[in-house]
């Protein structure tokens, strides 16, 4: 009686968290409704979970299914133990306490963004190409939360956040179905309870093996690469691993035929909007799935042939017409990301042995999505290292960021799954395969890390106590938001905030406008009018509110070297500003962890009395 509530207790708590971890995509159908016809987001929202809901519904008997035999039970048991660990390694990894805020670091893009979210919801629903699903996700973070008390800022965060722990969880889900498909199609003596007991330690010992090798590819490699997309800014792509994982599981064990290729088709939609580096590989590998149906299928009604030909050949073209679009952003500029190119490939060449091994352990479809996803980024790899002249900007490298993601988790659990067959059905090109497939799965993280030395660096700021923030940028200034906090007590409007970096200035901004609907230009240009009016500066001191300057000894010097890094007049103007009478200053914490003090000032056009505070000193 204890074992079976156990069980039923593990296969409920497993299924609610496939369950929520598939309802996480609702944001992404809410945004793509909202960006294309214009649906109100908390609607969206609405019909996007009842849509889930029904597809989460409709798959109960091959959900039932997985829980019929012992050692189903004794994975999902495993994955909802993965899930809960992953979990836990995503929060001590990536939810880090950092002068009380959440641990935030990143380019000036992430304020662009976050400007983007409130647009969405507000005037503008057709924003950035329609990678929305981060920014849906965010506004219904906010408005869950209570905007304005919760920011902009941390609403951005939580939704990145909430993106990977439901990309792990679909992750552990996935691994454990892969083993025990393994394990039940491997050959193995009938009947009797000795077959049973070998089939579920079988199990047992494949989503263990899995599970270790998926553990140490986290805390190796993928989570600096999950930490690239806000280290840089670039949080609109940090949910596509959703749909990519999730088309892993859908791949795996949704029936074949016509099934299997609308769950193929929807992920390609759901991708597109999140984010569009990987399409081309997509939905090629929707075209190869078509292509063999209509080949493999004899027993088809021939127009169904006919349209599976048919879907092959669109797809192919959209591939093709989506590659060649972004093959001309290779050549824009980018920030954080600079590869070893060599090692880069290297690493995805490993990559590219996920789909190998799928096939040897008979996962034809899933080895078919693989081969697509992981040979793009190949293929435009080894055309750089090849020809020295082609552009290699940050659009390059980010292009095999996903799909070293999940080569990666592919691995560890075809690694676990040639461990358990190897125990289902033991022959020495079984334990062979098993220990060769988990040599490199154990290996691939490593040359990932080694490939991205200045990643690497980016991750340790924001994960090692005390270490020095020299690559990337703290988001969170906490002298400069006390000062802004004590105006705003007051009654005084702050009109400008001036500081010497990009990121923290871009965000601020944000965050002062996110929740008005601002009529501005297209987005396209919104990023530039930003850039623009950091590199400047005002034209005057705001007649109609309160300038906040950051005006520290370090900052002193980032000002004086402003006007040579930027171009611009913003460096000369706050420093002038700064020297000039009726300004008031105060002491506060900095964003590296309060180990240092830092001074912020601010000029109002008719300061009250009351503005200068206890303990603050004017300046010079």
């Amino acid at each position: 009686m204890i074992r079976q509530r156990l069980t039923a207790l593990a296969i409920g708590w497993t299924l609610s968290l496939l369950a929520a971890a598939g309802l996480a995509h609702a944001p992404i159908v809410a945004a793509a409704l909202r960006h294309t016809v214009h649906l109100p987001l908390p609607l969206g929202v609405l019909v996007a979970v009842a849509l889930l809901g029904g597809l989460l519904w409709a798959m109960r008997h091959t959900v039932a299914r997985m829980v019929a035999a012992p050692q189903r039970q004794i994975a999902l048991a495993a994955a909802t133990l993965l899930g809960a660990l992953a979990c836990a390694a995503a929060v001590d990894a990536l939810w880090l306490p950092f002068g009380g805020e959440p641990a935030t670091v990143g380019g000036g893009d992430l304020g662009h963004h976050l400007h983007i979210a409130a647009l969405l919801e507000g005037p503008m629903p057709r924003v950035y190409l329609g990678f929305v699903g981060w920014h849906a996700t965010t506004m219904a973070v906010f408005r869950a939360l209570g905007a304005p008390p919760a920011g902009l800022l941390q609403a951005g965060w939580i939704a990145t956040w909430l993106g990977l722990l439901a990309s792990l969880v679909i992750a552990a889900c996935w691994l454990a179905t892969l083993v025990v498909r393994v394990v039940e199609r491997s050959p193995g003596s009938a009947g009797g309870a000795a077959p049973r007991v070998r089939a579920s330690l079988a199990v047992g010992l494949g989503v263990a093996v899995g599970g270790l090798l998926l553990w140490q590819a986290h805390h190796a490699a993928l989570f600096a690469a999950w930490h690239y997309h806000p280290a840089e800014g670039f949080v609109a792509h940090a949910h596509a691993t959703l749909p990519l994982l999730a088309a892993a599981w859908l791949w795996t064990v949704v029936p074949a035929g016509w099934p299997a290729l609308i769950a193929a088709g929807g992920c390609v939609v759901a991708l597109r909007f999140t984010y569009g580096l990987n399409l081309p590989e997509h939905a090629a590998a929707v075209a190869a799935l078509a292509a063999w149906q209509a080949k493999t299928i004899a027993a088809a009604p021939k127009w169904q042939t006919r349209a599976r030909w048919g879907i092959a050949l669109t797809s192919a073209v959209v591939a093709v017409g989506i590659a060649w679009v972004l093959a001309g952003s290779f050549g824009k500029p980018g920030g954080l990301m600079h590869p070893e190119l060599e090692l880069r490939v290297q690493s995805l060449g490993v990559v590219v042995l996920a789909p190998l091994a799928a096939w040897a352990l008979g996962e034809r479809r899933l080895a078919l999505w693989l081969a697509a996803l992981t040979a793009g980024p190949l293929i435009v790899a080894l055309l750089h290292l090849a020809v020295p002249s082609l552009p290699r900007e940050y659009y390059l490298w980010k292009h095999g960021v996903h799909a070293e993601w999940i080569g990666a988790i592919a691995l560890a659990g075809l690694a676990g799954a040639a461990a358990a067959r190897a125990v289902r059905a033991p022959t020495w090109r079984a334990f062979g395969l098993a220990l060769a497939l988990v040599g490199v799965a154990a290996a691939l993280p490593q040359l990932l890390a080694e490939a991205q030395p200045r990643l690497q660096r980016s991750y340790r700021e924001r994960s090692e106590p005390g270490y020095r923030l020299a690559v990337a940028q703290a988001l969170r200034d906490r002298s400069f938001e006390q000062v802004m906090q004590r105006l705003a007590k007051r009654g005084r409007r702050v009109a400008a905030v001036l500081h010497p970096h990009w990121p923290l200035s871009s965000v601020w901004q944000s965050e002062r406008e996110g929740t008005q609907e601002l009529q501005v230009a297209p987005v396209a240009g919104l990023q530039e009018l930003r850039w623009a009016a950091f590199r400047d500066g005002p034209a005057s001191l705001p007649t109609d509110g309160c300038v906040v300057i950051a005006a520290g000894r370090h900052r002193r010097a980032a000002w004086s070297s402003h006007a040579r890094r930027n171009g611009g007049p913003a460096g000369e103007k706050a420093l002038a500003w700064l020297a000039g009478p009726g300004v008031h200053c105060a002491w506060g914490p900095t964003p590296r962890r309060g180990t240092w003090r830092e001074r912020t000032c601010w000029r109002c056009p008719s300061p009250p009395a009351s503005a200068q505070s206890p303990g603050a000193t004017t300046a010079p």
